[in-house]
């Protein structure tokens, strides 16, 4: 790299930020004269519960998302636990008053927190400004964001993603790996990270259910990146510790809240075969949408194949199959590359359906 390339990349990564905010802005910030929709009805413009104060607010810690104020006559089923969620609608509502402006835009500034993680993360793993600038922005301005960033309880997704992004980038930045592109940092400055990192994973659960994919995605991190074999098991049980704690402490709350359990919507008519076919037929229409995003929905629903002999649920069966093949055998080439195609299978297995 000559002296100007090199000036040229400090002086990006000094305004990268910037650019990021930029460009967010001109993709979502029309959404700041958006109202109030669908589930916003219910839950902040009809419910009560947004005027509670003190330690009335611990109340959501023991409830389900749907079962706040007027909103429980609305939604008799729900399985959701999100008080974090319900405290930033609070949080909103004493700033903003019901003005939709307000709400809109703290989800806008939730998403470019968002991106800039991306950045530090992509920094961190690819070691070249403009590769991570332009995975940062690809993240921020994606026309798949729209349902979270531009719907006011689609926060539950960005909350999610603030949490699950803060812990993997505390990963990245101190657990030791080659391709971190650094030495790492000493075992009692990771415990240190790693009990962040299990902070942010508490709040991410708290947000929306797919985080509890978190703990999937630092195996992977510490199995594509072991980072040297003197003291990897001592490292892994630093990282992965906390995390499996929290997450069974998430269930144990869950269960004690919700009773989920014991739920008929935990229960399928349908066979594993059958689902996990319908599940691949779903992927392989997400990643479609990330390379034509066209025909977007807010909700979006495959149907179960009546038969598992069916032609196009067999063959995105197979491409999955061979797309997790390709992401593991890509390790031997490049393990940032790897990373991110078994990131992008982790984070769908809370909806894969494997599990009634």
């Amino acid at each position: 790299m000559s002296r100007d390339d090199a000036r040229g990349g400090r002086a990006l990564r000094k305004w990268s930020w910037l650019v990021l905010l930029v460009l967010a802005a001109a993709a979502y910030g029309g959404a700041l004269w958006n109202g109030f929709l669908w589930d916003d009805d219910a839950l902040i413009v009809r419910n009560p519960d947004m005027e509670l104060r003190g330690t009335g607010l611990l109340s959501f810690f023991g409830k389900d998302f749907f079962q706040t104020g007027s909103a429980s006559a609305s939604y008799r089923a729900g399985g959701y636990y999100r008080p974090l969620v319900l405290l930033s609608f609070v949080a909103d509502r004493r700033l903003w008053g019901f003005s939709p402006a307000g709400f809109h835009l703290t989800n806008l500034v939730v998403h470019f927190v968002n991106g800039l993680l991306v950045l530090v993360i992509a920094r961190r793993l690819i070691g070249e400004e403009r590769a991570a600038l332009a995975a940062a922005a690809f993240f921020l301005i994606h026309p798949v964001q729209a349902s979270a960033a531009a719907y006011i309880s689609g926060r539950t997704d960005l909350l999610a993603a603030l949490g699950c992004l803060g812990a993997v980038a505390l990963l990245v930045l101190h657990y030791p790996s080659a391709a971190a592109r650094g030495n790492g940092t000493g075992l009692r400055r990771q415990a240190a990270a790693s009990a962040g990192a299990a902070v942010l994973a508490a709040a991410a659960l708290a947000s929306k259910e797919m985080a509890v994919c978190l703990p999937v995605i630092f195996i992977v991190y510490v199995t594509v990146f072991p980072g040297g074999r003197k003291g990897w098991g001592q490292r892994v049980l630093v990282w992965l510790g906390p995390q499996v704690a929290v997450l069974a402490g998430y269930f144990a709350v869950r269960a004690s809240v919700l009773e989920f359990m014991g739920r008929d919507m935990f229960r399928y008519s349908e066979g594993a075969g059958l689902r996990v076919l319908a599940t691949a037929r779903a992927v392989v229409t997400y990643l479609r949408l990330l390379v034509v995003p066209v025909g977007l929905k807010v909700e979006r629903f495959v149907p179960v194949a009546g038969t598992p002999w069916k032609v196009s649920y067999l063959a995105a069966a197979a491409a999955i199959v061979c797309l997790v093949v390709l992401a593991v055998v890509a390790a031997r080439w490049s393990r940032t590359a790897a990373f991110g195609g078994l990131w992008f299978f982790a984070a769908l297995l809370p909806v894969a359906n494997v599990v009634p």
